[in-house]
Parts: C-alpha cells; structure tokens; sequence
C-alpha cells in the first residue's frame, strides 16, 4: 500500500490514490495525477456518494476546492454563533493618501514600458529578460568576513539582463544567465569591485551576495495613456481603494476564522484516525477543520462555499482603527551603484 503523507503546508502526490473500507471511502485527487509535483496550502472537503460514503478531496486550487462541498454526514459540525454580531473584530484600517496618488500617477507617467510576467521558462531566465530580485552582500574575506555590507542589501530589485553592465552588475546578470535562473531559485557568488570604483568605500572589496530571483519578466512599450489626468488620477485612486479593501476583508476574514474555529466544533478526528496510510500535520488538519465548518456555513444558509467569506463578515461587527497608509514593498536604496 502506497505510503502518502501530509505534512503542514504540502503534500507529495505521485498519483492518484485511492482505498475503501467498507462503507467509507477516502480519495486524493491531484490536480495531475502523474506529475509528482508538491501541492502547496493543500485543502480538504467533502462529498456524499450515493452510499453515503465519506470522500476526502485533496485539490491544488480553490475552483475545484469550492465545487465539492456537499453535506456528509460522516463528520459531525457544529457551528458558533456567527450571525447578527456574534462576532466582533478588530482590524487595522488602511487609507489611501493624496501622496500615493500623486506618486503613482507621476510612476505611470513617466512609464516607457510594462513588464509582461514569464510565470514558466525554457531554461530559466536569460538575456533580454528582466527580473525582480531579493539580494544581500556580505564581506567574502578579510576581517569582516560574512558580515553584512552597508547599501547592498534590496528586496524586488528591478535588473534588466543585458550584457556589458558595469561590475557589480555584470556579475549579477552572469551568474543569473548561466544556468538560466528560476523563480524563487536562489544562488550565491562572488564578485570583486574595482579599485577605481565610484563609490570609494567599495573599491577593491571583494562581496559574496546571495540572490533569489522573485520575478521574470519581458518588457513591452507602453501605449500612450489618451485619458485626462483627471480621469487617469480618479482610475488610480479607484485602484488604490480597491487595494486597500482587499487587505482590511482580508484582516477581517482571518480574525473571524479564529473566533469560528474557537467556537464550532468538527470530528475530523474519527476521519484522521481513520486513514493509516496518511499522515496529517497541524497545519493540513486545521485547513480541513475550516473547510468544513465554511461548507457547513454554507449549506445552511443555502448560498456558495466561495461566498461564505463575505456572508460572515457581513454578519460580524468589525471595528477598524487608523494606521498609516503604506506603499507596496520594493527596492530598497542601494548605496554601491
């Protein structure tokens, strides 16, 4: 019997995998079923056969997650409160400024080109490309070896992979080219500058930075915006909004989760204890647990699984508090070039 495990956050699936006991039936479906691959935030639901059997569903992404969600009675829920301000939130508030609307609106202005994402590459990335990189430099010798070097350190860095950059850069695109560099693959080289470097306090230091590629993209020409600025600002500032209530349902969707798991109960126990040849971890077993009390928040009020979200947080009472606006994460200043 194949031995397949589910640990946190991934789950291994070779194929697909099925065993039936008596009444009871336990199924793992990947997303494809002979690619071996490593199916992350694995979720876990429900249907009912015409035997009334019990089906435990694992599924790579939210589409098929949303459609199996029928009621089995195999495993008991009982919900919490959660209607009429049963549950009271409290979450961070995010404005969006004047400043970040004039900030982005000057970004876009002077915009030339957009970055068209490459999500999958023959042979990683290559020349022509340009990447979004997280880097550090440390002291590769000397009496400061391995410790941080001051201004070499960014997160999304913006490099475009061309050839005759100036060291350090050439080292960079190099290094990123000769093996073609994957998204989210990490690498560590040395690279020596110059002793007529511009910035002095660099010249002839010798730095080992370690990089992970976050992006890969190609650039395309930006067609020229025939919108007023009026209308160009009103179109960033709708964005922005949208943005900023994404993060707040968000925020909110997280800590009513936490008081629905606090106060319903699910015998997923019986069903974990049940399937000797899978092994749950805390983190996969608590994503059941929610899948279930959403599915049975579902059936009861007679609307979608991928509605239940909303449903509650239009039920609960959140209070929202100030905080500062805040701008997507990105380069920080380097100090070397």
């Amino acid at each position: 019997m194949n031995n397949l495990t589910m640990s946190q956050t991934s789950v291994r699936v070779a194929a697909s995998y099925q065993q039936t006991q008596t009444s009871n039936q336990i199924q793992v479906f990947p997303r494809s079923f002979s690619s071996g691959k490593v199916i992350h935030t694995a979720s876990f639901q429900r249907a009912r056969n015409s035997r009334n059997s019990t089906t435990l569903t694992v599924c790579s992404d939210s589409t098929q997650n949303s459609a199996i969600h029928q009621k089995t009675s195999k495993v008991k829920v009982v919900l919490g409160d959660y209607k009429n301000g049963a549950i009271k939130v409290n979450i961070a508030g995010k404005t969006v400024s004047e400043e970040e609307v004039d900030a982005l609106y000057k970004k876009q202005s002077e915009a030339t080109y957009k970055l068209k994402r490459i999500n999958f590459t023959s042979g990683g990335a290559k020349i022509g490309h340009t990447v979004k990189i997280n880097f550090e430099g440390v002291y590769a010798d000397g009496p400061k070896s391995g410790q941080g070097i001051p201004g070499t350190k960014a997160k999304m860095f913006e490099l475009d992979l061309v050839e005759g950059k100036p060291l350090p850069w050439s080292a960079f695109v190099s290094n990123i080219v000769a093996q073609g560099m994957g998204q989210e693959e990490s690498k560590s080289f040395v690279a020596s500058f110059p002793e007529d470097y511009a910035a002095k306090a660099m010249r002839g230091v010798s730095a080992r930075f370690n990089i992970t590629v976050k992006e890969i993209s190609k650039k395309e020409e930006l067609e020229t915006d025939s919108r007023s600025e009026k209308e160009q600002r009103a179109a960033i500032l709708e964005s922005l909004q949208a943005d900023a209530k994404r993060v707040m349902d968000k925020q909110a969707d997280e800590a009513i989760r936490a008081v629905l798991e606090k106060t319903s109960t699910a015998d997923t126990q019986k069903v974990a204890d049940s399937v000797s040849w899978a092994k749950f971890g805390p983190k996969s077993m608590a994503e059941f647990t929610w899948n279930l009390i959403v599915e049975e928040v579902s059936m009861v009020e007679g609307i979608k699984f991928d509605e239940v979200n909303a449903f509650l947080r239009s039920h609960a009472i959140i209070d929202v508090g100030e905080i500062p606006s805040e701008n997507e994460e990105v380069s920080e200043e380097i100090s070397f070039t």
